[in-house]
């Protein structure tokens, strides 16, 4: 159920098997490149810093009442807290978003939109995590599930919601708004196309590192997802 899984080993690509690969940027101008740097063991060239300009352009799209479940994770690090910083965004009004203090909410956001495009869910964490030390973050949503068919995990732990909600009434993600949604790293998208050239949200971008982004095509158990993060924590 990997369906994309992009390890930032030198370079963007998906190492899932599925080749939805990443691009710097527009693939032309290098200030859109984010940056290799140190991961969260110390190593080299294996994340990518962020700095407010930059992005990674996905050759991977939602479409149309397509997403019943998904589990979304990466590693992240920031200290800057004055920014709207997109995670991962295939466009929340339209299927998704996973962020750090974005424009709803003040910490974690795990942003939705169902196929009837009148529901939109902005989940949010109670803490912020913007302290300069590595976390390993997840947004997860199941159709099916009979109560909290939303949840966000920080470091192997869920931290929202409080108090049970069903956010979708059992509808899938992604609405008809546009054929085809792509998805960006480190920026907000609105991209029709896998183009590389902008269709971005203005002020919404990384300033940090990100690191192991994972795209799983189904809803990973509690212990999976505390499994994942007890495996790579370092």
């Amino acid at each position: 159920s990997l369906e994309a899984y992009y390890p930032f080993n030198g370079n963007a690509n998906d190492e899932s098997g599925n080749s939805y690969h990443g691009q710097l940027g527009d693939n032309v101008t290098t200030s859109k490149f984010p940056t290799k740097t140190t991961d969260r063991y110390g190593d080299p060239d294996k994340a990518f810093y962020f700095d407010g300009g930059d992005y990674i352009a996905l050759n991977k799209f939602v479409t149309f009442n397509s997403i019943s479940e998904i589990t979304v994770c990466t590693w992240v690090l920031s200290t800057n807290t004055s920014n709207n910083k997109f995670i991962i965004s295939f466009d929340r009004s339209e299927s998704f978003r996973l962020a750090l203090n974005d424009d709803v909410n003040t910490n974690v956001g795990w942003d939705t939109t169902d196929s009837s495009r009148t529901t939109t869910d902005d989940l949010g964490t109670p803490d912020s995590y913007e302290d300069g030390n590595w976390h390993h973050i997840c947004g997860w949503y199941k159709s099916s599930a009979s109560s909290d068919d939303k949840k966000i995990f920080v470091d192997g732990a869920k931290v929202a919601p409080l108090s049970n909600n069903n956010a979708h009434s059992g509808r899938s993600l992604g609405t008809n708004r546009r054929t085809k949604q792509y998805g960006f790293i480190g920026w907000g998208s609105e991209a029709p196309s896998f183009d590389g050239n902008g269709n971005v949200h203005l002020d919404d971008f990384m300033i940090g590192k990100i690191d192991e982004v994972r795209i799983y095509s189904r809803a990973l158990s509690n212990s999976e997802i505390s499994a994942l993060y007890m495996r790579e924590k370092p």
